[in-house]
């Protein structure tokens, strides 16, 4: 009992010094950071998420469009004619 009342002031004092030694660096303030460097050009922006949206459309193209097909169901316009026997294209296929 009596050595936790020493140890365990001495490992909190340690950890304090450790703490306030290995501090990092204070952040610069608001009014510092300069305001070109948070602008974004809007075109870059759309480019990017254009880019994101394109290979997204073409793994559920691959996923869906594709494993139907192996499977042996087919796609087309004509769906929901009479006596067509394939499902509805699913939006942004390329397959």
């Amino acid at each position: 009992m009596i050595t936790f009342r020493f140890i365990l002031p001495g490992v909190f004092s340690c950890l304090a010094i450790f703490l306030f030694v290995t501090a990092p660096a204070p952040l610069p303030e608001h009014r510092q950071v300069a305001s070109m460097e948070r602008q974004v050009n809007a075109a870059h922006v759309f480019t990017a998420v254009n880019a994101v949206n394109q290979a997204a459309r073409q793994i559920y193209t691959s996923r869906i469009v594709g494993a139907r097909k192996k499977a042996g169901l087919g796609f087309g316009e004509d769906w929901a004619e009479q006596g067509v026997e394939k499902a509805r294209r699913p939006p942004y296929s390329y397959g």
